[in-house]
């Protein structure tokens, strides 16, 4: 029941890892890779929020603020 949740997890630290290193670079072409950043947040967020586990729930918030900060970046 959860293997899909934690593959979305790891999937989604991956891609928020990778994401806030190629920022850290400074690199200009970035829009598709937070795009994708903010996608895979909201699918690990909404996974997470469908257990009850205490854990999850944080684990939602916390994809839930990426999600939110990645929407921030884009608008720039």
């Amino acid at each position: 029941m959860r293997v899909s949740c934690i593959r979305t997890d790891r999937v989604c630290a991956e891609v928020c890892s990778a994401t806030a290193k190629v920022l850290a670079t400074s690199y200009k072409d970035v829009k598709d890779l937070v795009k994708y950043c903010h996608k895979i947040c909201i699918a690990c967020a909404e996974e997470c929020e469908g257990h009850d586990h205490k854990h999850c729930q944080e684990c939602a918030d916390a994809r839930r603020k990426c999600a939110e900060a990645c929407e921030e970046y884009l608008k720039y």
